[in-house]
């Protein structure tokens, strides 16, 4: 009986051990992931801007093709980004830009989307797997056009998510198994005295004596 009582102790208390810790890695992955994105929407945010201001100048004349697409090579050193266009008030396309993390059967889709500009808000916004930055070129009340930067950030957050998961799993692990041994020990330590009594009791039960 005691030796029954004693393994479901042993099985309850490396089930709460492993409990506990696949719960502390859930939540380390999911805040892993709301940084990543918030670093991320910064970012390209901060990024979105400054380019709109420096589009200001070239929208304000008749702007040419290859002068509109000089800002838009910026973008080559962003290895997640996907498209980028200039779009005039009427969000109408100007000129477009493919990035390194599109395929090329994506491109004729991403060139093709339109855009209502009764129903355009400028600003951020995401998608399952793209992060959507629609910033305005010009003030509000001499409106130029629009500037869409379109961000990849299923594919890089995954790859985060494995880095992470690689990276924290060993030291999981080894942390894991060193709580289950010290528990082990001191349980066995805190259950010698019954063990005892209970050999004892089986000896008392055995010879009548």
């Amino acid at each position: 009986m005691f030796s029954s009582i004693k393994t479901t102790l042993v099985a309850l208390m490396i089930s709460a051990i492993l409990i506990v810790s696949i719960a502390v890695l859930i939540f380390a992955v999911s805040e892993h992931e709301t940084l990543y994105l918030e670093a991320v929407e910064s970012d390209l945010d901060a990024l979105s801007t400054n380019m709109a201001d420096d589009i200001v100048g070239l929208m304000a004349s008749d702007p040419d093709p290859f002068e509109l697409s000089i800002p838009l090579l910026r973008l080559d050193q962003y290895d997640n980004v996907k498209y980028a266009s200039i779009l005039d008030a009427e969000g109408k396309l100007l000129h477009g830009y493919y990035g390194q993390a599109v395929a090329p059967e994506e491109q004729a889709l991403l060139s093709a989307r339109e855009f209502d500009p009764d129903s355009i808000q400028p600003g951020m916004s995401e998608t399952e797997d793209e992060l959507i930055a629609l910033k305005p070129i010009g003030e509000a009340r001499l409106r130029l056009g629009y500037l869409l930067i379109v961000n990849d950030i299923g594919g890089p957050l995954d790859q985060s998510r494995r880095a992470l998961l690689l990276n924290v799993a060993p030291l999981a692990l080894v942390g894991v198994t060193l709580a289950i041994v010290a528990a082990f020990l001191l349980h066995h330590k805190m259950l010698s005295p019954l063990t005892r009594l209970s050999r004892f009791a089986r000896d008392v039960e055995r010879t009548k004596d």
